[in-house]
This record gives structure tokens, C-alpha cells and sequence, in this order.
């Protein structure tokens, strides 16, 4: 039973690592430890590396921040083995697409999303309406997420539509808030939310 354990713990997080959009690895190189970086991804990734702590390790001591193209692998840092050495790092990265990968990704959405305004405003408080912002990556990939997987929703765009983009104030402002907020900002069945610091845990939510 034991064995069984182990070994479905070591095929869950091999899973979970190969549906990472970026994968690090450390090798050893000619003397010199070496990270790695793969782009699994079909965007963009600026990826930043930090080493925590070290010992017997010649070279950066600050965070390395490279851009890594769609699906390239790449050196991202190495560093001089000066002897025994250990080490522990942090990685994190975020989606950097270029102009052009900008445009095919909101011009997809934009085609896929058709249909879905919501143009009876006393059904605002039913179901879920997103605030849409036009030029809003976050936006973007909301919308995408829950096409994906189905689950249905009305938008109501504030890049061009300045009663929607009053209307989401008003509504913003009479929970008390002011000042600067992150986009999109979502109605589900009434209930206001905003500035969503993990956005993919809140949308997984929605079904």
C-alpha cells in the first residue's frame, strides 16, 4: 500500500510539473551549475529567477530575469562551482505577449465571445456578467477560461461604452471603493468582486 502511495504521489506531481507553461531544471556543466528554462507554452514568458540561498557559487547575486520565446528551451543563468556547494531557489514568471500575439488573441476572443453582451440590463444580478475591458490580458483570459469550459456568462464593455463603464463605477463605489482597481471586475448573481489576486482560483470557482 505504501509503495502504491509513493508512486502515485511521484505520477501526480510529474503531471502537475508537465502542465507547467515553464519548466526549470539545474545541471551540471563544465564545472559550472547551469538553470535551464523550457516555454511549454504558446506565449511569450518572462521568467525570473532567484537564487535563496547558496554556498560554493560564483557568479549572479541578484534575480535574472530573461524573456523565453513559444516552446524554445534556453540557459538562464550558470553559475562557477567553487567547490562542495548547495542551493535553493524561487521561480516565477508571466505571460508577455507581443504585439502581434496580442491582436490574434483578442481578435479569437472577440469572434468567440459574439453573442454574449448583455443587452437587458435588468438581468444584470443573474447569473455572471464580466465588465470587460478591451485591452485587459486578465480580461482576455477570463473570458477564455470560461468558454473552455463551458460555463455561461454575459459580458458588458468599458473600453467603449461609457454607460457601462459609469455603471461599473457606480456599482464599484457603492461597496466603498476607490481609487485604482484590476480589471475584470464580475458580477455573480449579484455579488461584486474585483482586482482578483488569484484570478485563476476565482474563475475555477464559477463551476
Amino acid at each position: 500500500m505504501k509503495l502504491i502511495l509513493v508512486l502515485l504521489l511521484i505520477t501526480t506531481t510529474f503531471t502537475n510539473a508537465q502542465n507547467q507553461p515553464v519548466k526549470i531544471e539545474a545541471t551540471e556543466q563544465d564545472q559550472k551549475l547551469v538553470f535551464i528554462c523550457t516555454n511549454n507554452s504558446a506565449i511569450t514568458q518572462e521568467v525570473t529567477l532567484t537564487l535563496t540561498q547558496r554556498k560554493g557559487l560564483r557568479g549572479y547575486t541578484r534575480p535574472i530575469t530573461k524573456k523565453v520565446a513559444p516552446s524554445t528551451t534556453t540557459t538562464l543563468a550558470s553559475f562557477t562551482i567553487a567547490g562542495a556547494y548547495n542551493y535553493k531557489y524561487s521561480t516565477s514568471w508571466k505571460e508577455v505577449p507581443n504585439i502581434k500575439e496580442q491582436q490574434v488573441k483578442k481578435e479569437v476572443i472577440a469572434a468567440r465571445t459574439k453573442g454574449k453582451v448583455l443587452r437587458d440590463l435588468s438581468k444584470i444580478n443573474t447569473g455572471i456578467v464580466i465588465f470587460d475591458n478591451t485591452d485587459c490580458p486578465r480580461c482576455q483570459r477570463s473570458t477564455a477560461y470560461l468558454l473552455d469550459n463551458n460555463v455561461p456568462f454575459k459580458l458588458l464593455n468599458i473600453t467603449d461604452n461609457k454607460k457601462n463603464h459609469k455603471l461599473m463605477w457606480d456599482l464599484l463605489e457603492a461597496q466603498g471603493v476607490t481609487g485604482t482597481i484590476n480589471t475584470p471586475v464580475i458580477l455573480v448573481e449579484g455579488e461584486l468582486s474585483w482586482s482578483h489576486e488569484d484570478l485563476p482560483a476565482f474563475l475555477k470557482s464559477l463551476h
